[in-house]
């Protein structure tokens, strides 16, 4: 009989911390979806997209990443990289951009919106005053909307550097989704050093990439 070491004992407690969290969040998914908000989104989309004029682009075979078609048919990876084009345009200080959810998964359908993690120096700023922050809270919003696309990108983690490595060495449900399954649009060097440190971390806590992903797949 294979005698328990004390690193196996921390190992196991490693794994029941993520799979907690992987539960709360897969809760917290299921009471969104009561919710009518992605049909809201939809019909926003839908009415933004008849309404102003978007920009338009045919399906390409881009064989690096295949995020399907929007539901105007257009390639949502040529898509994602013009809207990284946007957010340089608008003084984000990009660092990564990574997509997740059900287009990094191969669950999608052209309907699917496109839930990103965005990684930049200037996304956030810190104000005490309720109204400031509200209003600060809408630019920021407009700020990373895919205007004037209009694909249903939904910019579901934003971070800074040293936040987001904060939550991969905490092993945050969103950080490890994302070091899983995301598929990287944009990336000035900060994700492949990421990617390095992460190695580490699963060698030193002893996470198990086949397991891990079945775990994370529901997310």
């Amino acid at each position: 009989m294979k005698k328990t070491t004390e690193k196996d004992k921390s190992d196991s407690l490693v794994l029941e911390k993520i799979e907690k969290e992987v539960k709360k969040k897969l809760q917290l998914k299921n009471s969104w979806k009561r919710i009518p908000r992605r049909s809201y989104m939809r019909f926003y989309k839908m009415l933004c997209h008849k309404i102003f004029p978007t920009v338009r682009w045919k399906k390409e075979n881009n064989p690096s990443s295949d995020l399907g078609v929007d539901e105007f048919g257009r390639d949502v990876f040529t898509g994602m990289e013009i809207y990284v084009g946007i957010l340089k345009k608008r003084g984000i200080k990009i660092h990564a951009v990574i997509v997740q959810g059900s287009r990094s998964k191969g669950k999608f359908t052209p309907k699917s919106d496109i839930d990103v993690t965005i990684i930049a120096n200037n996304l956030h700023r810190k104000v005490n005053t309720p109204v400031i922050k509200r209003l600060l809270g809408l630019a920021e919003w407009f700020r990373l909307s895919d205007y004037p696309l209009f694909m249903g990108v939904e910019p579901s983690g934003c971070s800074s550097p040293e936040d987001f490595l904060t939550e991969m060495e905490n092993l945050k449900v969103h950080a490890l989704d994302a070091l899983y399954y995301g598929m990287v649009v944009y990336d000035d060097g900060f994700w492949l050093k990421a990617l390095g440190r992460f190695k580490q971390i699963e060698a030193e806590k002893g996470l198990q990439r086949l397991p891990m992903r079945k775990l994370l797949f529901p997310v």
